[in-house]
């Protein structure tokens, strides 16, 4: 894809061959039998063409070259994203986006004619107001606005959240200065990726990576708290059990079952009989029961939740 900008100064602005798929690191040994990272590449059909040419793309004669740099990963994207110069840039490009992000089609705008309405101050006001302490992202809105980020987000999500989490508080703090006095922590949640994957077909190729799954919650356990070694601190957590629904089981098959991991605020969000979507890091725990039955050094895999949402409630 070429883009090409005029800027606000009136100067020529590079003009440059942007290859999209090395934005997609082959560095990782990912495989895609099922497509699911595949599905987040394909941004020409994705985009309009408001969105062929935006800061990551073009940039003026004469700019930082420290900015180009941070386009083109050394390395893998977990190694890339760990850097704190990275994570700085991460966290700057985030706290941009939640002062700058005005949603035109949100029928809240569309409402009150306002259309310079920052779309994540109003939703920051709404958390401090409901006196909660999460803050949902629209990944459809962070995409073509922050597409690199986005893209590094659904292969290294750990890092990228964390940072995210880190900038979210910052701004949060400094837009109500008083409201870390009621709460310390602020958990920027994802929704709405571009595709689920279904349970039957997770995989290894889907390991330490941001999925979204859907499906039938058949046991929630009790709460139980972990020991946060870094901290000396400890967070509860909740195991649910995640069942595909009938609909989607093939033909003469067993329905195959995942655990989720919930924690902080998302503990107690669904039911046993619930219908729920899931974005979450599919990642693998060492098995107690599993080493103590076999000998060997055996890992269970899980989905820690990021976000939870009802689909259906239980009747």
């Amino acid at each position: 894809m070429q883009c090409m900008a005029i800027g606000m100064n009136g100067h020529d602005q590079l003009i440059m061959d942007f290859d999209e798929d090395e934005y997609i690191s082959d560095d990782d040994n990912v495989d895609d039998d099922d497509g699911y990272f595949s599905g987040i590449e394909e941004e020409d059909d994705y985009f309009g063409d408001e969105y062929h040419c935006d800061e990551y793309y073009c940039f003026e004669f004469g700019q930082d070259l420290k900015f180009e740099k941070m386009l083109f990963p050394e390395g893998t994207i977990k190694e890339w994203v760990a850097k704190d110069e990275v994570r700085r840039f991460i966290a700057e490009k985030f706290k941009k986006f939640l002062l700058t992000f005005v949603n035109h089609h949100s029928k809240n705008v569309q409402q009150q004619h306002d259309e310079t309405e920052v779309e994540y101050v109003r939703l920051i006001n709404q958390m401090v107001s409901a006196n909660k302490c999460s803050l949902v992202i629209n990944y459809e809105q962070l995409l073509p606005v922050q597409i690199q980020i986005a893209r590094w987000m659904i292969k290294s999500p750990r890092l990228i959240l964390e940072t995210f989490e880190d900038a979210a508080k910052n701004v949060v703090f400094n837009l109500h200065p008083n409201y870390k006095n009621v709460h310390q922590s602020i958990y920027v949640r994802i929704t709405n990726l571009r595709k689920c994957v279904s349970i039957r077909n997770i995989s290894e190729t889907h390991l330490d990576a941001l999925i979204c799954i859907r499906g039938l919650v058949t046991r929630c356990s009790n709460i139980f708290p972990k020991l946060q070694q870094a901290t000396s601190s400890s967070r509860n957590y909740q195991i649910l059990t995640l069942q595909e629904s009938s609909g989607s089981v093939p033909a003469c098959r067993l329905p195959r079952c995942v655990e989720v991991i919930v924690s902080n605020d998302l503990i107690d969000s669904a039911l046993s009989g619930d219908e729920i979507e899931v974005t979450g890091i599919y990642t693998d725990k060492f098995d107690v029961s599993l080493n103590a039955n076999n000998g060997t050094p055996e890992f269970a895999t899980v989905v820690e939740a990021n976000y939870i949402a009802k689909t259906k409630s239980r009747d």
